[in-house]
């Protein structure tokens, strides 16, 4: 955003703090595997990702961008599987 000819940014957003983290995952099925010390492994089909216990900005923000990476591989493997099925019944009925 510019005003006066001078550029603007938005601040950053804030990060949600550890138990935000572990309320978001358990709502969209994740599951948490035994503690640790340092923290979790939270677990969905074969993925894994790392959630601290402590509200570290740099590990939330590490868990966040694993999240973000085992959800788009989750979807676009999904999506290729579903694109298969449909290509294989359109050859099917030709």
């Amino acid at each position: 955003m510019t005003v006066d000819g001078t550029l603007y940014s938005p601040p950053p957003r804030a990060l949600p703090n550890a138990e935000q983290l572990h309320s978001y995952l358990r709502f969209t099925g994740w599951q948490q595997l035994p503690a640790g010390p340092a923290g979790s492994f939270w677990m969905r089909d074969s993925a894994r990702i790392g959630v601290p216990h402590e509200d570290d900005e740099f590990m939330i923000k590490g868990s966040i961008e694993r999240y973000a990476i085992q959800s788009v591989f989750f979807y676009s493997t999904w999506l290729i599987c579903v694109l298969q099925m449909i290509a294989l019944s359109l050859t099917r009925y030709r």
